[in-house]
């Protein structure tokens, strides 16, 4: 019978376990960190490409306005990963990989902090968010700037 009771209690921790892990690796545990789940556009670049020397707009013409995709994309992945795209001039996207992880979020400012590793450079990020679809950040693959960008939920 004791041996019976210690099966049975070692069967529902490993239970326990597991589920936590479930929802520690699929991020289904934190609803702050799913706030941020997605693909952003960027909402408005004309100040940015000027600041950085822009002039032509890619996939651009006198008769064709900019181009409907956004010229710069963040992705956030529930599992950690991170994905950006700038679009600049006639070079071709060069989509940078990384990770993003959340340091803390304030319910009450709507302010989330997150730390994000691109190769070897580990940055700091503050995001507002204005709404549910749309939020202003310095973009970590532009971590070297100080001008924050607004950036909307993209609907794939």
């Amino acid at each position: 019978m004791i041996q019976q009771n210690s099966e049975f209690l070692n069967q529902k921790r490993v239970l326990k376990l597991t589920v936590l892990a479930c929802l520690l690796f699929c991020g289904c545990g934190d609803p702050q960190r799913s706030k941020l789940y997605g693909t952003w556009g960027i909402e408005t670049a004309d100040n940015l490409w000027q600041r950085l020397g822009e002039t032509e707009i890619a996939g651009t013409t006198a008769d064709q306005p900019e181009m409907s995709r956004p010229r710069m994309q963040i992705q956030f992945r529930s599992n950690g990963e991170l994905l950006t795209i700038t679009e600049m001039g006639r070079m071709t996207p060069a989509p940078k990989q990384g990770s993003w992880e959340l340091v803390a979020y304030d319910s009450a400012t709507k302010q989330m902090k997150i730390k994000c590793t691109i190769g070897l450079q580990v940055t700091e990020h503050e995001i507002q968010f204005i709404d549910d679809d749309r939020i202003e950040l310095v973009p970590p693959n532009l971590a070297g700037l100080s001008m924050k960008l607004k950036f909307k939920r993209i609907v794939d």
